[in-house]
């Protein structure tokens, strides 16, 4: 009985009070926020069913939601009928990524992590190997789009660090004026052999 007094009474508003009225009703993607689309409607009609959602990467489409001024009709399928601006968004649910984790050393896995299209992966603490220093791991997963495979870098612990190369030195420029002593550089010693030269 209730259902069917509000039924009666929403049909009466919409023909009396909100003669003539049009409703907005705008498709947006929940992603991005963007504006997909927008119908004019008058009060109280059945919304325009939404089309084809927009596909967006890392996501997949989950359903189409109603809010603002909606009325629900029917059973099996339902209807949504506007009663005012009303905004369908679409809604998505990110992909996930398995990104694995093995030893270095050993190769065994160590873990697996999921990971939502975009988002950085958390490196699991490498087990310790004597003999062995962890160095980082072999793949970047800052900002994973796929599966990643990532392995531990482990060098042994008694191989010597290389030294760095040492820049050269550069050598003097050849025949500058006054070098009596070919060191590349004017100094005292230079005058005074000009002199005794003199």
């Amino acid at each position: 009985q209730n259902e069917l007094r509000n039924f009666i009474e929403m049909w009466h508003d919409a023909m009396t009070i909100h003669a003539n009225e049009t409703c907005t009703v705008t498709y947006v993607n929940g992603v991005t926020g963007e504006t997909i689309d927008t119908a004019e409607v008058a009060y109280a009609a059945v919304i325009p069913a939404p089309g084809t959602a927009p596909d967006v990467e890392g996501y997949e489409f989950k359903k189409w939601v109603y809010s603002g001024d909606v009325y629900e009709s029917g059973y099996e399928q339902v209807l949504y009928m506007a009663m005012g601006d009303v905004t369908v968004t679409a809604t998505y649910k990110a992909i996930k990524h398995k990104v694995k984790f093995y030893d270095g050393v050993n190769g065994n896995l160590i873990t697996i992590k999921q990971v939502e299209h975009g988002q950085a992966a958390v490196p699991p603490v490498h087990p310790e190997h004597e003999g062995y220093i962890f160095q980082g791991w072999d793949t970047d997963f800052s900002c994973v789009v796929e599966d990643l495979i990532v392995t531990g870098i482990c060098t042994p612990a008694d191989e010597p660090t290389p030294e760095p190369t040492p820049e050269p030195t550069p050598e003097p420029p050849v025949g500058m004026p006054g070098d009596m002593d070919g060191d590349g550089v004017l100094s005292i010693a230079d005058a005074l052999q000009i002199a005794r030269v003199a």
